[in-house]
């Protein structure tokens, strides 16, 4: 195989990657754009930038090599997830009875254990450079969400501010993402 199939061939791979990626970031945002919204505007406005970043992120290097199979774990674990849990929102209403709430209320966790594992078990697959990556990224995202959460919590106990908890699960995302893209530029 001479040098210029070889090349072609990557590159169709890292096209595959960066729309594969992209439509991922797609998905994922858009579930957190309507869950912080709750209508359509935040879903398209989760799905552009959701895309965007998804875009942007298989760009950087170092990237993090899943098995294959551990990936398609993955996205299924946080496809069924995000379903449970947009469906959950969605059917709670005020109408509803409190065992019924409750049990709509609860029902993400189940999938959110599988998502937990599928996640953990990709993380012990890579490489030291990769989990150190993914754990600078962890690292911060606690130290971001510890300081953001007591900001608020000190808000809260004088009344000017009150946040909903689902909000933290959305923080602690947003602080991870934005760790593991600044390790990921870091060790490039």
């Amino acid at each position: 195989m001479d040098q210029k199939q070889r090349t072609h061939e990557q590159d169709g791979s890292v096209n595959r990657d960066i729309r594969r990626d992209t439509v991922i970031g797609a998905l994922l945002g858009g579930a957190i754009g309507f869950l912080i919204e709750g209508n359509v505007l935040g879903l398209l406005l989760g799905i552009l930038l959701g895309a965007v970043i998804g875009y942007r992120l298989e760009s950087l290097t170092p990237q993090m090599k899943y098995p294959p199979h551990l990936l398609r774990r993955m996205i299924l674990a946080a496809g069924i997830y995000f379903l449970v849990l947009i469906g959950s929102y969605t059917l709670i209403s005020d109408s509803l009875d409190a065992p019924l709430k409750i049990t709509l209320g609860l029902a993400p966790i189940a999938p959110g254990f599988y998502l937990f594992y599928a996640i953990g078990s990709a993380i012990a697959h890579l490489d030291e450079l990769q989990r150190r990556i993914q754990l600078e990224a962890i690292a911060i995202s606690f130290g971001g969400t510890l300081l953001t959460t007591m900001s608020v919590g000190m808000l809260d106990t004088i009344g000017v501010v009150q946040l909903n908890w689902i909000y933290i699960t959305l923080m602690m995302s947003v602080f991870w993402l934005a760790g593991k893209l600044w390790t990921m530029w870091k060790y490039r």
